[in-house]
């Protein structure tokens, strides 16, 4: 008998494939390469096949198959057929060939290869010391006091006039004191994330006590202030989606949300870069649109793949300082700039707040030979990260995968220094939240 989540889950990617196949009948392919299409066409299946046979509703894997289908598959033919190149009204001097996107598919199918083949072939064995070790029962005085923590943050972060500005924005100079701020605005949502792992039917006056870092992330991610990227934006709310959906019956949903999210919503909110809050009402939803700068990231890895060529690899400077992120430029002056600033003004461009997609950094690290590396890697990681993190007897763990996991196509999209500075900031305010939560619990047991 057929269960009825698999028949939703069926008409739902049977929505996907049809919205698909409607995006690519309206594209006109004449006197374009049939083996490039075909390169297109075999890596977006490859994607779709892998986005629907996944075993958890939320994994990296299945993330990193969701990003390569709408960037690196449903934009990028878009932007093939219709002869678009992005950010050339900025000063970049490049164009694309057949042969530029030929190569850049079969660098993609490489790099997926070899990362499929890892991530199912890697064995992980889990180590029993993690079982358990930092379940403690919160009760309304652990939950209390971590939300007399989040509204000082909140007061502080209102105090200093960092909610409503536009800093955030300017993702490429991270210094010690943003990274502070971006700690601190993870506050609330950590101590979200902190009260839904430990929920506990028995606590009372809990919907109130939820309500207050509710409230608090509301404000702070609000749409409509246009102060804060649009990808970290939607990275919090996705962190909190992914801790309650993880066990959802429906598989399908998690896909469809980022389907319809970008194809119909994230355009959109460019609105809000060039106009405030009090023009709303000249805001409207867009309808598909993959020529726009915001799926860049395939141009950004062609890009990179020109600049390679050109200039040779950066010897892994930008993985280094990718991993040394909290380290402050005026102590490390040879840091290097995010990845794709360095690329696209190298090309002309004069706008360098651009992506630079998972596998263009590997590629900028050292060619081919980092890109086979960077999908080794990758599969090993991720594979090692899905094991451990899947797990409700770890609430630590748990809480770390869902930031990770709700911030992982900014990641997956980069470029990877500033993307993975603010994922840092905001495991970094879970780990202080999760170890105030330690030691209450010590304190009131």
């Amino acid at each position: 008998m057929i269960k009825k989540s698999s028949i939703v889950d069926g008409l739902i990617y049977l929505f996907i494939a049809s919205l698909t196949l409607l995006v690519l009948v309206e594209l006109d392919f004449s006197r374009k390469d049939p083996l490039t299409i075909a390169t297109f066409l075999l890596n977006g299946t490859f994607f779709f096949i892998n986005i629907i046979y996944s075993k958890q509703n939320i994994s990296l894997r299945r993330l990193f198959y969701i990003f390569n289908f709408i960037f690196l598959f449903l934009a990028p033919i878009s932007q093939y057929a219709s002869g678009v190149v992005l950010w050339r009204g900025n000063g970049l001097s490049l164009s694309y060939s057949d042969n530029d996107y030929l190569f850049a598919n079969c660098l993609i199918f490489l790099f997926c290869l070899i990362f499929e083949i890892t991530y199912k072939y890697k064995r992980v064995k889990k180590k029993n010391v993690l079982k358990n070790k930092f379940i403690r029962k919160q009760n309304f005085k652990t939950f209390l006091i971590l939300d007399l923590i989040s509204v000082i943050v909140f007061g502080f972060l209102l105090f200093t006039h960092n909610i409503f500005g536009r800093e955030a924005l300017n993702t490429g100079n991270q210094n010690l004191g943003t990274q502070i701020i971006n700690i601190c605005k993870g506050i609330p949502l950590a101590v979200l994330a902190n009260q839904i792992i430990y929920w506990n039917r028995d606590i009372k006056y809990k919907k109130f006590l939820i309500f207050i870092p509710v409230l608090e992330i509301g404000i702070i991610f609000f749409p409509f202030w246009g102060s804060v990227s649009r990808f970290l934006l939607f990275g919090a709310y996705l962190t909190i989606i992914s801790l309650i959906y993880s066990h959802s019956k429906h598989k399908s949903f998690y896909p469809l949300l980022f389907v319809i999210g970008f194809g119909f919503v994230f355009s959109a909110f460019n609105f809000f870069k060039s106009n405030g809050f009090s023009n709303i009402s000249n805001f409207s939803i867009e309808l598909i649109n993959f020529n726009h700068v915001d799926y860049d990231a395939y141009q950004m890895l062609m890009a990179t793949i020109k600049y390679v060529k050109v200039n040779g690899t950066c010897l892994g400077i930008n993985i280094l300082s990718t991993v040394l992120s909290f380290v402050p430029r005026s102590i490390w002056m040879g840091k290097a700039a995010p990845s794709g600033e360095i690329i696209i003004g190298s090309f002309g461009s004069w706008f360098t707040n651009v992506s630079c997609p998972w596998i263009a950094e590997w590629y900028f690290s050292f060619g081919i030979t980092g890109t086979i590396i960077g999908s080794w890697l990758s599969g090993y990681g991720f594979k090692v990260i899905d094991s451990y993190c899947i797990d409700e007897d770890h609430p630590l763990m748990r809480g770390v995968f869902a930031v990770v996991t709700g911030l992982s196509i900014y990641i997956l999209r980069g470029a990877l220094l500033p993307a993975w500075s603010y994922t840092f900031a905001i495991i970094l305010a879970f780990l202080f939240v999760n170890y105030v939560n330690k030691v209450i619990s010590k304190c009131i047991t």
